[in-house]
Order: structure tokens, then C-alpha cells, then sequence
């Protein structure tokens, strides 16, 4: 019994060691932006991205990794014209691009691709469920 005793008071003295170490919160800003109206097709990426806001639960939010300039550029050329709230965050040196609200008019042109059978394969594949005749 002594063992298992000796165990708990090095583990609780391990924890309050770790407990008093000073680390500074991260460093954090957000900044909204606004991009262009859109009327086209949503590139396959955008439909990757735009699928489980549309087809699972519009309320969510997705922070998109940033790591140089071609990925924003991507973001902001392909994905971000589809979404009525952006935002910018930075966390001590690492970038996200918060995409949230899908834009009426690009709902309705993604529920036109599924219903024309001209939606993304691999975005048919994840959500359709192996039914080929998903919201049709």
C-alpha cells in the first residue's frame, strides 16, 4: 500500500509543479472582411467546404488554415465568395480564415449541381450515403 501512496503524492507534486509555470495566453486578433458577389459555380474545393454547411447544419463554422500566400489567395478567390461572414484570425503566428453563413444564392446553385447530378464525386460520395438518388 505504501507504493501506491508514495506514487500519489509524486504525481500531485508533479501536477502543482506544472500548475505554477508561468505561460503567457497566446496572442490573438480577429478582423472581418468582406468579399465580391458571386453567380459562378463553386469550384470543387468551395463545394468541399461549402457541403456540410448546406447539407448538415448551417449554423457551423470552419477556420481554414493559412500558411502563405497562394493558400490565401485560394481562400479568398474560391471559397470566401460564397460565405457571408469572414474573418481573420491570428493566434500568435498562425493564420485561419473563418468561413461561416453559406450565401442564399450559392445554396441554391449547390442544390442545383446535386439536383442537375453535377455535384463534386467526392463530395457525392461523403454525403450522399451511397444513395444515388440523394435529394433529388
Amino acid at each position: 500500500m505504501k507504493l501506491f501512496e508514495e506514487l500519489i503524492k509524486e504525481d500531485d507534486l508533479q501536477i502543482n509543479q506544472i500548475n505554477n509555470i508561468d505561460i503567457p495566453p497566446p496572442k490573438m486578433s480577429s478582423e472581418k472582411f468582406e468579399t465580391k458577389e458571386t453567380s459562378d459555380q463553386p469550384s470543387s474545393l468551395a463545394q468541399y467546404i461549402m457541403a456540410p454547411f448546406i447539407l448538415v447544419d448551417s449554423n457551423g463554422m470552419n477556420d481554414i488554415p493559412v500558411f502563405d500566400y497562394v493558400i490565401k489567395k485560394l481562400v479568398l478567390e474560391e471559397i470566401a465568395p460564397h460565405f457571408s461572414e469572414l474573418k481573420k484570425i491570428a493566434i500568435d503566428h498562425k493564420m485561419f480564415i473563418r468561413v461561416q453563413n453559406v450565401k442564399e444564392s450559392s445554396k441554391n446553385i449547390f442544390l442545383n449541381l446535386i439536383k442537375n447530378c453535377r455535384i463534386n464525386q467526392i463530395v457525392n460520395d461523403i454525403y450522399s450515403g451511397g444513395n444515388s438518388s440523394w435529394l433529388k
